[in-house]
């Protein structure tokens, strides 16, 4: 072939390829808009229960919630979300005869970031403030995303209350390093300007989609994301972005002195299975429960399943429970 033939051909692609997507886009936005939504935007909203405050070693404060009465479980969310992200689990277990405490991350919804900033430690350091400050034991912790990352230092960092407070933990599509391939991605979400950026509603649904596993999600939940995250302070945002980049908890893993349940989706973009598996087999024992189907939002995605999760682990007996003959 000629190279001029070899250029219209490939041009020729590109307008197939670009028709393709087009018309692929057009497709996903159809079908979320006519897809059945079973939420209503009280089911959807700010969680219920008591509301307070604990202050951190820097400064800051973090806010909380608690509700319910029974065996606790303590949720602690991802990057640009809010205590809110619970909205289908903390009701779930609370009707259950569970107590549920989540709180929002340094720098997220009404939480303040104190003065050390931000940083891994920090959001470990953070978990046990909660857990010690509210007097908390023989808890279930339990983090989603970032919130993973925040259960992973606690363990790693913190391992004196993690033992005493601490019966088991869950963390879901979470990693324990940063993703050598995301590096630029965090530098990218560490401008600014980046999370002030307003797109259009349909290219900001489309991206809100990607998020999510197989199939098509409520259109309910897809805003939701969009909300949780156009709420957060964009400078708080890009900060902390930064501070993911590199980190590596995998060497402390190895030791950690709880038992813990590493719950994973097939199809997750954020967090792919390859690092939700490498997490698993850092520590020895762990249990890995996944989701093929499922994306990035498997809490949302599978909202009875995962609750289901953490009632079995809060309702276990301990590690130092004789059980009755």
């Amino acid at each position: 072939m000629s190279r001029r033939g070899a250029l219209i051909a490939a041009g020729a692609g590109l307008a197939v390829a670009g028709a393709a997507a087009a018309l692929d886009t057009r497709r996903r936005l159809r079908a979320l808009a006519e897809a059945p939504d079973p939420y209503t935007d009280e089911e959807l909203g700010p969680l219920r229960g008591e509301q307070g405050f604990v202050d951190t070693h820097d400064g800051g404060r973090l806010y909380f919630v608690d509700a319910g009465q029974g065996p606790t479980v303590v949720l602690a969310h991802g990057y640009t979300a809010t205590s809110q992200f619970w909205c289908l689990t903390q009701p779930d277990l609370v009707a259950r005869g569970h107590r549920v405490v989540a709180y929002d991350e340094r720098g997220h919804g009404h939480s303040d970031a104190g003065r050390a900033g931000f940083g891994v430690e920090l959001l470990g350091r953070d978990l046990a403030t909660v857990l010690t400050e509210l007097d908390l034991t023989d808890v279930v912790v339990a983090g989603h995303s970032m919130g993973g990352v925040a259960v992973q230092s606690l363990l790693v960092d913190h391992p004196d209350v993690a033992k005493e407070r601490v019966r088991h933990a869950v963390i879901c599509c979470s990693l324990a390093r940063s993703r050598r391939g995301a590096r630029l991605l965090t530098r990218l979400l560490g401008r600014e300007r980046v999370h002030k950026a307003n797109p259009p509603d349909a290219l900001g649904d489309l991206l809100a989609l990607q998020i999510f596993g197989r199939g098509t999600p409520p259109a309910s939940l897809v805003r939701l994301a969009r909300r949780l995250g156009d709420s957060q302070d964009p400078a708080h945002m890009a900060a902390l972005a930064r501070t993911l980049g590199r980190f590596d908890l995998r060497p402390g893993l190895r030791d950690v002195p709880v038992d813990v349940t590493v719950v994973a989706a097939g199809r997750d973009k954020i967090t792919p299975p390859v690092l939700s598996h490498e997490l698993a087999t850092a520590m020895a024992g762990c249990e890995e429960r996944w989701f093929p189907q499922a994306g990035h939002m498997l809490p949302w995605e599978h909202p009875l399943e995962f609750t289901d999760i953490l009632a079995g682990a809060a309702s276990a007996p301990g590690p130092e429970t004789t059980p009755e003959p």
